[in-house]
C-alpha cells in the first residue's frame, strides 16, 4: 500500500510541476535486470525482475522518472521466497545530444520494500518491511529509432534501516518511449 502510495502522490507532484513547463515531453520505460543485495542483508542474494518507469525531460539534458522495479529472489527455495520491490523519484542527467550514444547519471530518493513468505506443510506467513532508499548510478542510452531508445545502467542503492544500512547493486536494461 506504502508503495502506490508513494507512485500516486510522485505521479501527481509530478505532473503539476510539468504543467508550468513549456517543450517538456513525457516518457515511459520497460526494463528487466538483476539486482544484488550486496552487504547489510544477512546474505547476498541475487534476484532477477522487471521494472517500469514514467518520466517527464524538460529538455535534452534534464528529466525526471518515476520508477519502480520488483526483484524475485533467485535464492527462494520451496520453503522461503523473497520478493523486494525498489521504488524511486530521480532526476537523470544526459551528456550526449546529436542523436549519438548518451552517457547519463540519475540520483534519487524511494523506497525499498521487501516481502518474504515462509511455507511449511500448508502453513503460509509473510512479513513485510519498508525503508527509505537513495539511489544513483550512471547508464548510455542508444537511440533505436523516431520517439525510442535502449539503455543499460548500473546502480547502487543505499537502504537506510534502523539501526543497519544495506546496499543493493541492481544492473537492468530496457527501452524508452516518447509518449
Amino acid at each position: 500500500m506504502k508503495k502506490v502510495l508513494v507512485l500516486v502522490v510522485g505521479l501527481f507532484l509530478l505532473g503539476s510541476a510539468t504543467n508550468a513547463m513549456a517543450g517538456t515531453k513525457w516518457k515511459m520505460q520497460v526494463n528487466t535486470g538483476g539486482n544484488v543485495l550486496a552487504s547489510g542483508f544477512g546474505s547476498t542474494d541475487f534476484g532477477l525482475g522487471l521494472g517500469l518507469g514514467i518520466g517527464v525531460a524538460v529538455n535534452d539534458t534534464w528529466s525526471f522518472w518515476l520508477n519502480s522495479n520488483a526483484y524475485y529472489d533467485l535464492q527462494s527455495t520451496s520453503i522461503t521466497s523473497l520478493i523486494f520491490d525498489e521504488a524511486n523519484l530521480t532526476a537523470k542527467c544526459n551528456f550526449g545530444s546529436g542523436g549519438g550514444v548518451s552517457p547519463y547519471f540519475r540520483a534519487g530518493l524511494g523506497t525499498f520494500y521487501q516481502v518474504l513468505t515462509i511455507s511449511y506443510l500448508g502453513i503460509s506467513v509473510s512479513g513485510s518491511t519498508s525503508n527509505l532508499m537513495l539511489q544513483g548510478g550512471l547508464g548510455l542510452e542508444f537511440p533505436a529509432g523516431t520517439g525510442l531508445s535502449f539503455f543499460a545502467e548500473a546502480d547502487s542503492g543505499i537502504v537506510l534501516a534502523t539501526g543497519a544500512t544495506g546496499v543493493t547493486v541492481p544492473i537492468t536494461a530496457g527501452l524508452v518511449f516518447d509518449l
